[in-house]
């Protein structure tokens, strides 16, 4: 049986040093609550490709009782993108290796398209990776139903061998993703340490 592997990005493959919140308090008096209202609310609609971050974010500076100004709209979001990432090598060199054992390996990420552009800039290694299936090109984002039946009918299109969703690994970060990917027929799995997920995806690979 060939075997299929879906990362998500943040939060799996990449971490991040986080001093944002402390410069958007200082710079301009928001809170971590109100950045992550945004985040969890506002950033979500720019992962369909229809709207950019520049234009959700002005939004909630009227919110937060600061002008509707694209110059701090552009402050914050280079800060946001500025931040550190921390890729999590050990689990990134296993997932790799497994190419080599006829394997493929995906990205699957909510992403808008600003931070997309980025993240090819800045991290070389998913360039490696068979598919990055990121929710601005796809116009669905997880946990939508939409978007696994996306990835699944393009791989089965590039690879035949693929003929039921069980034969499909998938981690994430967030239990509601994991939930949508579950009920969607893929083996899913809550990210909790690379060990751990790299003995999950390993014992996956072996099942005949």
């Amino acid at each position: 049986m060939n075997h299929f592997l879906l990362f998500d990005l943040d939060g799996v493959l990449v971490d991040y040093d986080f001093d944002f919140y402390y410069f958007l308090f200082e710079e301009y008096g928001i809170l971590k609550d109100q950045f992550e209202d945004f985040f969890y609310n506002g950033f979500t609609d720019t992962f369909s490709g229809m709207h950019s971050v520049h234009r959700e974010l002005k939004k909630y500076l009227v919110k937060w009782n600061l002008k509707d100004d694209e110059n701090i709209s552009k402050k914050i979001i280079n800060r946001w993108f500025e931040l550190k990432i921390m890729p999590r090598l050990k689990l990134i060199d296993r997932v790799l290796s497994l190419k080599s054992e006829n394997i493929v390996i995906c990205i699957a990420t909510n992403q808008c398209k600003e931070r997309l552009n980025q993240i090819f800039n800045e991290l070389d290694f998913v360039k490696e990776f068979d598919f990055i299936f990121a929710s601005c090109n796809i116009g669905f984002s997880k946990p939508e139903h939409e978007y696994y039946d996306n990835i699944y009918k393009n791989l089965q299109m590039t690879y035949p061998s693929l003929k039921a969703k069980k034969q499909v690994f998938f981690t994430d970060d967030s239990m509601q993703n994991v939930i949508g990917a579950k009920k969607y027929g893929f083996i899913a799995h809550l990210y909790s340490s690379e060990t751990d997920c790299i003995n999950r995806l390993e014992k996956f690979c072996k099942q005949k």
